[in-house]
């Protein structure tokens, strides 16, 4: 899409998502605040400790999140590696007020050539101000130590002492072993975030890498790689169904900024318990999303996303993924 079509679309959709958040206030119900935690639920779809620490616990009690998902999973790649990304975390909360979580967390992911995992540790706290019975708003300040470990299959590469005259790459290359290394990164760092929300939308902000030390490079970074952003609202149309628009943004700071993306998402529930939406997943991948709270201990959510730019051939799958969370509440 050429740049100036790209800004277009994406100010109309930034338009939208606002407009939607800005009319919680009007549009909100009466109801009493204690059956809101089950809407904070509506985004667990796109948001995780892993992002961002603050998240940590605040489902309370014990919680399992299982996730995963594939970038065009029927594409043949030959012989690159298909494009995932999967983990699990389990955080649960303590203290006298219920206000301290703990957080484990693993990730793998894979694209290309490259491949890596990331796996820390994260805390998170809780300060709750009642308003009102009807109106509760809480802050979370999170903080995660990572370790984080990327490399490269330098097998995929090929140079010119492979070549043979009559049958082509046959050869091994004396190259490997002068240059390149298999791994290409090994990070270790803190992460630091606050995430804000009350019964009609949230504010959550993390800063991915501060103060990290690559071991690899024996390189010291200060600045963050990502910063994470997460917004969204709770429009209630009545008691049985509301609105929850949200955006999800990963800012590339410096040189990465390149790398930056957008993911706004509009998802109607009913009864809280099931969920139904799209969410225009980096911009680039429309993406359906369904969501299905089974009681108040497991969640499950699926995503199934197609390449606008195909004419919207939904035969043409551009991402499949999907979550499962347990939530043990004390």
């Amino acid at each position: 899409m050429l740049p100036g079509l790209y800004n277009k679309y994406l100010k109309k959709v930034l338009l939208f998502n606002l407009l939607f958040i800005a009319c919680y206030g009007i549009t909100a119900q009466e109801t009493d605040s204690s059956s809101f935690r089950l809407s904070n639920e509506a985004h667990d779809l796109f948001n995780n400790n892993i992002s961002n620490p603050a998240y940590t616990g605040i489902f309370y009690g014990h919680h399992i999140h299982l996730f995963g998902g594939v970038s065009m999973p029927f594409f043949n790649y030959r012989d690159f590696n298909v494009p995932y990304k999967a983990g699990v975390s389990y955080d649960f909360t303590f203290g006298k007020k219920v206000n301290q979580s703990l957080g484990l967390f693993y990730k793998r992911y894979q694209e290309g050539i490259l491949s890596g995992y990331k796996a820390g540790l994260s805390y998170a706290y809780m300060l709750d101000v009642n308003l009102t019975k009807d109106f509760y708003q809480r802050i979370r300040a999170g903080v995660a130590l990572c370790y984080q470990r990327e490399h490269i299959d330098k097998y995929y590469f090929t140079f010119s002492d492979m070549i043979d005259p009559k049958y082509g790459f046959v050869w091994n290359t004396a190259e490997y072993h002068k240059w390149m290394k298999d791994t290409l990164s090994t990070v270790a760092g803190l992460s630091a975030g606050f995430w804000y929300y009350n019964p009609y939308g949230y504010l959550g902000v993390a800063a991915n890498g501060i103060g990290s030390y690559d071991t690899t490079l024996q390189e010291i970074h200060t600045t963050p790689g990502f910063l994470n952003i997460a917004a969204g609202g709770h429009v209630y149309l009545s008691y049985v169904y509301a609105l929850h628009p949200a955006m999800n943004i990963e800012w590339g700071m410096g040189a990465l900024k390149t790398l930056s993306s957008w993911s706004p998402s509009l998802t109607l529930s009913r009864n809280e318990k099931i969920y139904l939406g799209f969410q225009y997943r980096d911009m680039n991948k429309l993406t359906l999303v369904a969501g299905l709270n089974i009681g108040s201990v497991v969640s499950l959510s699926l995503m199934y996303g197609v390449h606008p730019a195909d004419g919207f051939a939904w035969n043409d799958v551009a991402y499949l993924g999907g979550q499962l969370r347990f939530k043990i509440r004390k």
